[in-house]
């Protein structure tokens, strides 16, 4: 049985950054891959963008490392 998730990408139009949509989106995909009875996702992103930055704040915020266990 898999029980791991990839994530490849998460990205919001400019206009609507800074609102918590990326949050909300983040939020929301660990709750339904929960209810997966998925126990680790990885989320894969380019680095080196001007949204990189952000990218990583916000998982930073929502308490992620290389991958989390939920």
């Amino acid at each position: 049985e898999n029980n791991k998730a990839k994530i490849l990408s998460l990205f919001t139009e400019k206009e609507l950054r800074n609102q918590g949509v990326a949050s909300a989106l983040l939020t929301e995909n660990e709750k339904k891959l929960k209810e997966m009875q998925i126990k680790e996702i990885e989320l894969e992103y380019r680095t080196g963008k001007e949204t990189t930055a952000c990218l990583e704040h916000l998982l930073k915020k929502h308490n992620w490392t290389g991958s989390k266990t939920v």
